[in-house]
């Protein structure tokens, strides 16, 4: 199986459903005798702390293919791009989401409950921007080089151990002679 990247298109896509749910969620608990929009202050550091989480998985896979890093877990590569790929998508919806919440709210700004609420929901849709992006940078560390890259190192690391295997053979045989 072949991991290929994210198209574009998909958050993009993401991103418009998202308003959309966005939109349709403010209309359903608009009547609601209680507060529905944005989200609370702890669920900003708690995305924050996600991202920072996904990119550090990554960079240990971006490490491991420069040749930082001598060992790496099969699993913590897979699971690295699995997560870098969920938290792109997701912050993407989540954008979309919060950013419909927005929309929705400025609409109603002459509200005083409403204009105090678009700032919330801008706040929470940038920080799902961050993780959207982390979460792109992150599927990027997770690329691993390409066949023919990895079979002219191979080789070059043949060709220099047949080298070092030609010139311990000839120091041997001056050794005899």
């Amino acid at each position: 199986m072949k991991a290929r990247r994210t198209p574009p298109a998909y958050y993009v896509a993401a991103i418009l459903a998202g308003i959309a749910l966005g939109a349709i969620f403010f209309l359903v608990t608009d009547r609601l005798p209680f507060n529905l929009l944005s989200a609370p202050a702890p669920v900003c550091v708690i995305l924050i702390c996600v991202a920072a989480y996904v990119l550090y998985m990554a960079r240990q896979v971006r490490r491991y293919v420069k040749g930082e890093l001598k060992k790496l877990d099969d699993r913590t590569a897979v699971n690295a791009l699995m997560l870098s790929k969920a938290l792109a998508l997701s912050s993407a919806l989540l954008v979309g989401f919060y950013g419909g919440e927005a929309i929705m709210c400025a609409m109603r700004s002459s509200n005083e409950y409403y204009s105090g609420q678009i700032l919330s929901c801008l706040t929470v849709a940038i920080v799902c921007i961050v993780d959207m992006f982390a979460g792109i940078l992150g599927e990027k560390w997770c690329q691993l080089p390409s066949d023919d890259i990895k079979d002219e190192k191979s080789s070059d690391r043949a060709g220099n151990a047949s080298n070092a295997s030609n010139a311990a053979e000839s120091s041997v045989e001056k050794n005899k002679a």
